[in-house]
């Protein structure tokens, strides 16, 4: 069968290709009709109907859902290469206090994530500039018109391959992350295929292990 799977543009290019690949190995019956959208716009196509299942951030409004917690992912705190933070190994959530902050827009889980640690440490959510896109927050980063907070998944794509006009930097133990899941309607779809695509997600995070991708479910 066929199934319509949206996705957060800020995990699905650094996820997907290799999870279609092992879906289409294991299960090549199954196709995958994958379409990117913001996470709030994401839920909205799932309610309409326009969508079997999403992959995106969790937690999303509304009770109304099946959800498999799929991992959690690390998120990075990127700064310009000549930031005095961009020689740490590792960076501390109170490292950000006093700084400018860039974020994606409103549409984002990870935008109230960023700015819930921004409240908490004393930094300044910049929302100036906020990003349509990762790219866009690595770039506007390596122009100095702030720092950002990435995934691991992206960092490990386009960052830590590209220019060296940024670093990428953990946070100590781990700490900081945000929880990735797959979500249907309740009423939506076959039980079977949802719990099938959860367990190959999962597989895949399970093997990006070294990135600090930790299993949930």
């Amino acid at each position: 069968g066929t199934v319509r799977l949206g996705a957060t543009p800020s995990l699905g290019p650094y996820f997907l290709p290799a999870a279609v690949a092992v879906l289409h190995r294991a299960h090549p019956d199954l196709k995958l009709y994958v379409r990117e959208a913001p996470p709030r716009r994401l839920v909205q196509q799932l309610d309409r109907g326009e969508q079997d299942m999403i992959l995106t951030q969790l937690p999303l409004p509304g009770a109304d859902y099946r959800v498999a917690r799929l991992f959690r992912e690390p998120l990075c705190l990127v700064v310009p290469d000549a930031d005095p933070l961009a020689r740490r190994e590792v960076v501390r959530e109170t490292d950000l206090a006093g700084r400018s902050v860039l974020s994606m827009g409103p549409d984002y889980v990870l935008h109230e994530q960023v700015a819930g640690l921004c409240a908490t440490v004393g930094a300044h959510l910049d929302q100036t500039y906020e990003g349509t896109s990762l790219d866009a927050l690595r770039t506007m980063t390596a122009m100095e018109m702030g720092i950002c907070l990435l995934p691991a998944l992206y960092v490990a794509s386009e960052v830590d391959r590209g220019p060296r006009d940024v670093r990428a930097i953990p946070f100590a133990g781990g700490r900081v992350t945000r929880s990735i899941g797959l979500v249907a309607r309740r009423r939506g779809g076959s039980d079977r295929t949802f719990d099938r695509l959860a367990e190959v997600f999962r597989d895949i995070a399970r093997d990006r292990a070294a990135l600090g991708l930790r299993v949930e479910g």
